[in-house]
């Protein structure tokens, strides 16, 4: 009989419109399914939140019709597409995944595993519900971490980890740091889920149409407020240089200071064709850079700017060290010249050997850390 693993990652509301979220989940869920166990994932929210929240398209969808009704402008908020967007992604969700609501049992080990996953003050985000008898490992967990380790609850959260946890392995150095510090615990740094598969991996779901036409170069952006920061004229100047189209996949803000013949909507599928089809990637995202990897596309990043939870742009950064890909970072006021041999450079076969080294060692890792 198969061991049973509860992966606790982070909300419904991400898995179903942030595609990071999206395919974190999705490849922890096949590494693990490789290895021989079954997997399901640990219900966080309340009953009242989980309806809530796919409410959402119908409740857009009411804004719609109330706006029309009353002759106001629609904004690109409550758009058709952006409605009907979340269900789609529901759809590949269960198609790619499982169920949305899945069956809760008890499993016989549970993981924190994922991007943000312990982003808040939940305890059952730390597992601190699941009893002392079960083995409860973190894997590559991550954190708004300069921000949330001077929260005195957190802190007290990562405590109760230290002492109930048989493994722990975190996304971030720093985050390894913090953890050590709080908790007098070994951690061990891990890959984000999402780097644990290959390209041969994502292809088989890939979308198999041909989704962009002419050279283009991909501009993948999230959590954008402004015009300003979205900057649009100097991404396109780029694409210009080097004989590019330019596409915008954008979410959390970014569609709304797109251009809307620029803009793509795509479902997580496509978003994977995208990278395949992409000549390059400009991007302000941790996985829109573990994409550009994946997918061997030339890629340059663009800092966000920072906002409320601190600084949006540390794992970035740090995975681009990690990698020895600093030079992949440029500033606003990188000369052209610059970006543009970025975006004509292809990734080094070192990068990939590299890449292969460390998939093969968080593996190692995961497997020994439910198994011992």
């Amino acid at each position: 009989m198969k061991k049973v693993v509860g992966i606790v990652t982070v909300g419904r509301s991400l898995l179903l419109s942030n595609y990071g979220s999206f395919f974190q989940h999705y490849a922890l869920r096949v590494v693990l399914k490789r290895m021989g166990y079954v997997t399901y994932r640990v219900e966080t929210d309340s009953v009242f939140t989980e309806i809530w929240e796919l409410l959402i398209p119908f409740r857009r969808l009411w804004s719609i019709a109330r706006n029309t009704i009353m002759c106001r402008k629609l904004p690109e908020r409550v758009s058709f597409r952006s409605s009907v967007q979340r269900i789609i992604f529901a759809c590949q969700y269960k198609r790619f995944i499982s169920p949305i609501f899945e069956k809760q049992v008890d499993a016989e080990s549970y993981i924190a595993g994922g991007d943000c996953v312990w982003f808040n003050t939940m305890p059952r985000m730390f597992l601190l519900d699941k009893p002392a008898s079960v083995r409860k490992i973190s894997y590559a967990a991550s954190s708004s971490w300069e921000f949330m380790k001077d929260q005195s609850v957190w802190r007290e959260l990562i405590q109760r980890v230290g002492a109930s946890y048989s493994a722990i392995s975190v996304r971030e150095a720093i985050g390894c740091k913090i953890i050590r510090e709080i908790s007098g615990r070994e951690v061990d740094r891990a890959l984000d889920p999402a780097l644990l598969l290959d390209k041969a991996d994502y292809l088989k779901i890939a979308s198999p149409k041909k989704i962009l036409k002419r050279p283009t170069l991909l501009y993948y952006a999230v959590n954008i407020t402004s015009a300003e920061e979205m900057a649009i004229d100097r991404i396109c100047g780029w694409a210009d240089k080097i004989n590019a189209d330019t596409r915008v996949v954008g979410i959390q803000g970014a569609e709304n200071f797109s251009p809307s013949a620029m803009f793509l909507r795509p479902t997580p599928s496509e978003f994977l064709t995208l990278f395949y089809q992409a000549k390059c990637v400009v991007t302000n995202s941790f996985h829109g850079i573990v994409f550009s990897i994946v997918f061997d596309k030339p890629f340059v990043f663009v800092r966000q700017k920072s906002g409320k939870w601190g600084n949006q742009n540390l794992r970035q950064n740090e995975l681009l060290e990690f990698l020895a890909l600093e030079q992949r970072h440029v500033d606003d006021d990188e000369q052209s010249n610059n970006v543009v041999e970025l975006l004509t450079t292809p990734l080094s076969a070192d990068l990939r050997s590299k890449i292969e080294y460390l998939r093969m060692k968080s593996t190692d890792w995961l497997m020994k850390a439910l198994s011992k």
